[in-house]
């Protein structure tokens, strides 16, 4: 795992740890829901991060998995008062069409 997707995760940890309304997801070139797995962590089972470590590379398509977000998780997660925080280093394999349409949309 990289520097800086270690510091993310742990910000991610230190979120999980204060409030029970935060959820979390990696992606690079798929969408995976690590919510449970932080919270564990924020408990002080930092075992359960073994398994984040390998949720990034391999490229990175932002779009892709953003639309897939929208699609899965955008209805029950997204209102009005939602927070998303995307920590990226901006390289995006993928459309720029694609990314620009599901930024739009969320």
């Amino acid at each position: 795992m990289s520097v800086d997707a270690r510091t993310a995760l742990q910000v991610a940890v230190a979120m999980a740890s204060i409030t029970r309304r935060v959820e979390v997801f990696t992606f690079s070139t798929a969408l995976q829901r690590v919510t449970g797995d932080l919270r564990r962590a924020a408990a002080g089972e930092t075992r359960h991060l073994e398994s984040v470590q390998y949720a990034w590379g391999g490229g990175t398509s932002i779009g892709v998995c953003l639309r897939e977000f929208l699609r899965k998780y955008g209805e029950r997660l997204l209102g009005r008062n939602t927070v998303v925080i995307i920590a990226s280093d901006g390289l995006d394999v993928g459309e720029p069409d694609t990314l620009r349409g599901t930024m739009s949309e969320l």
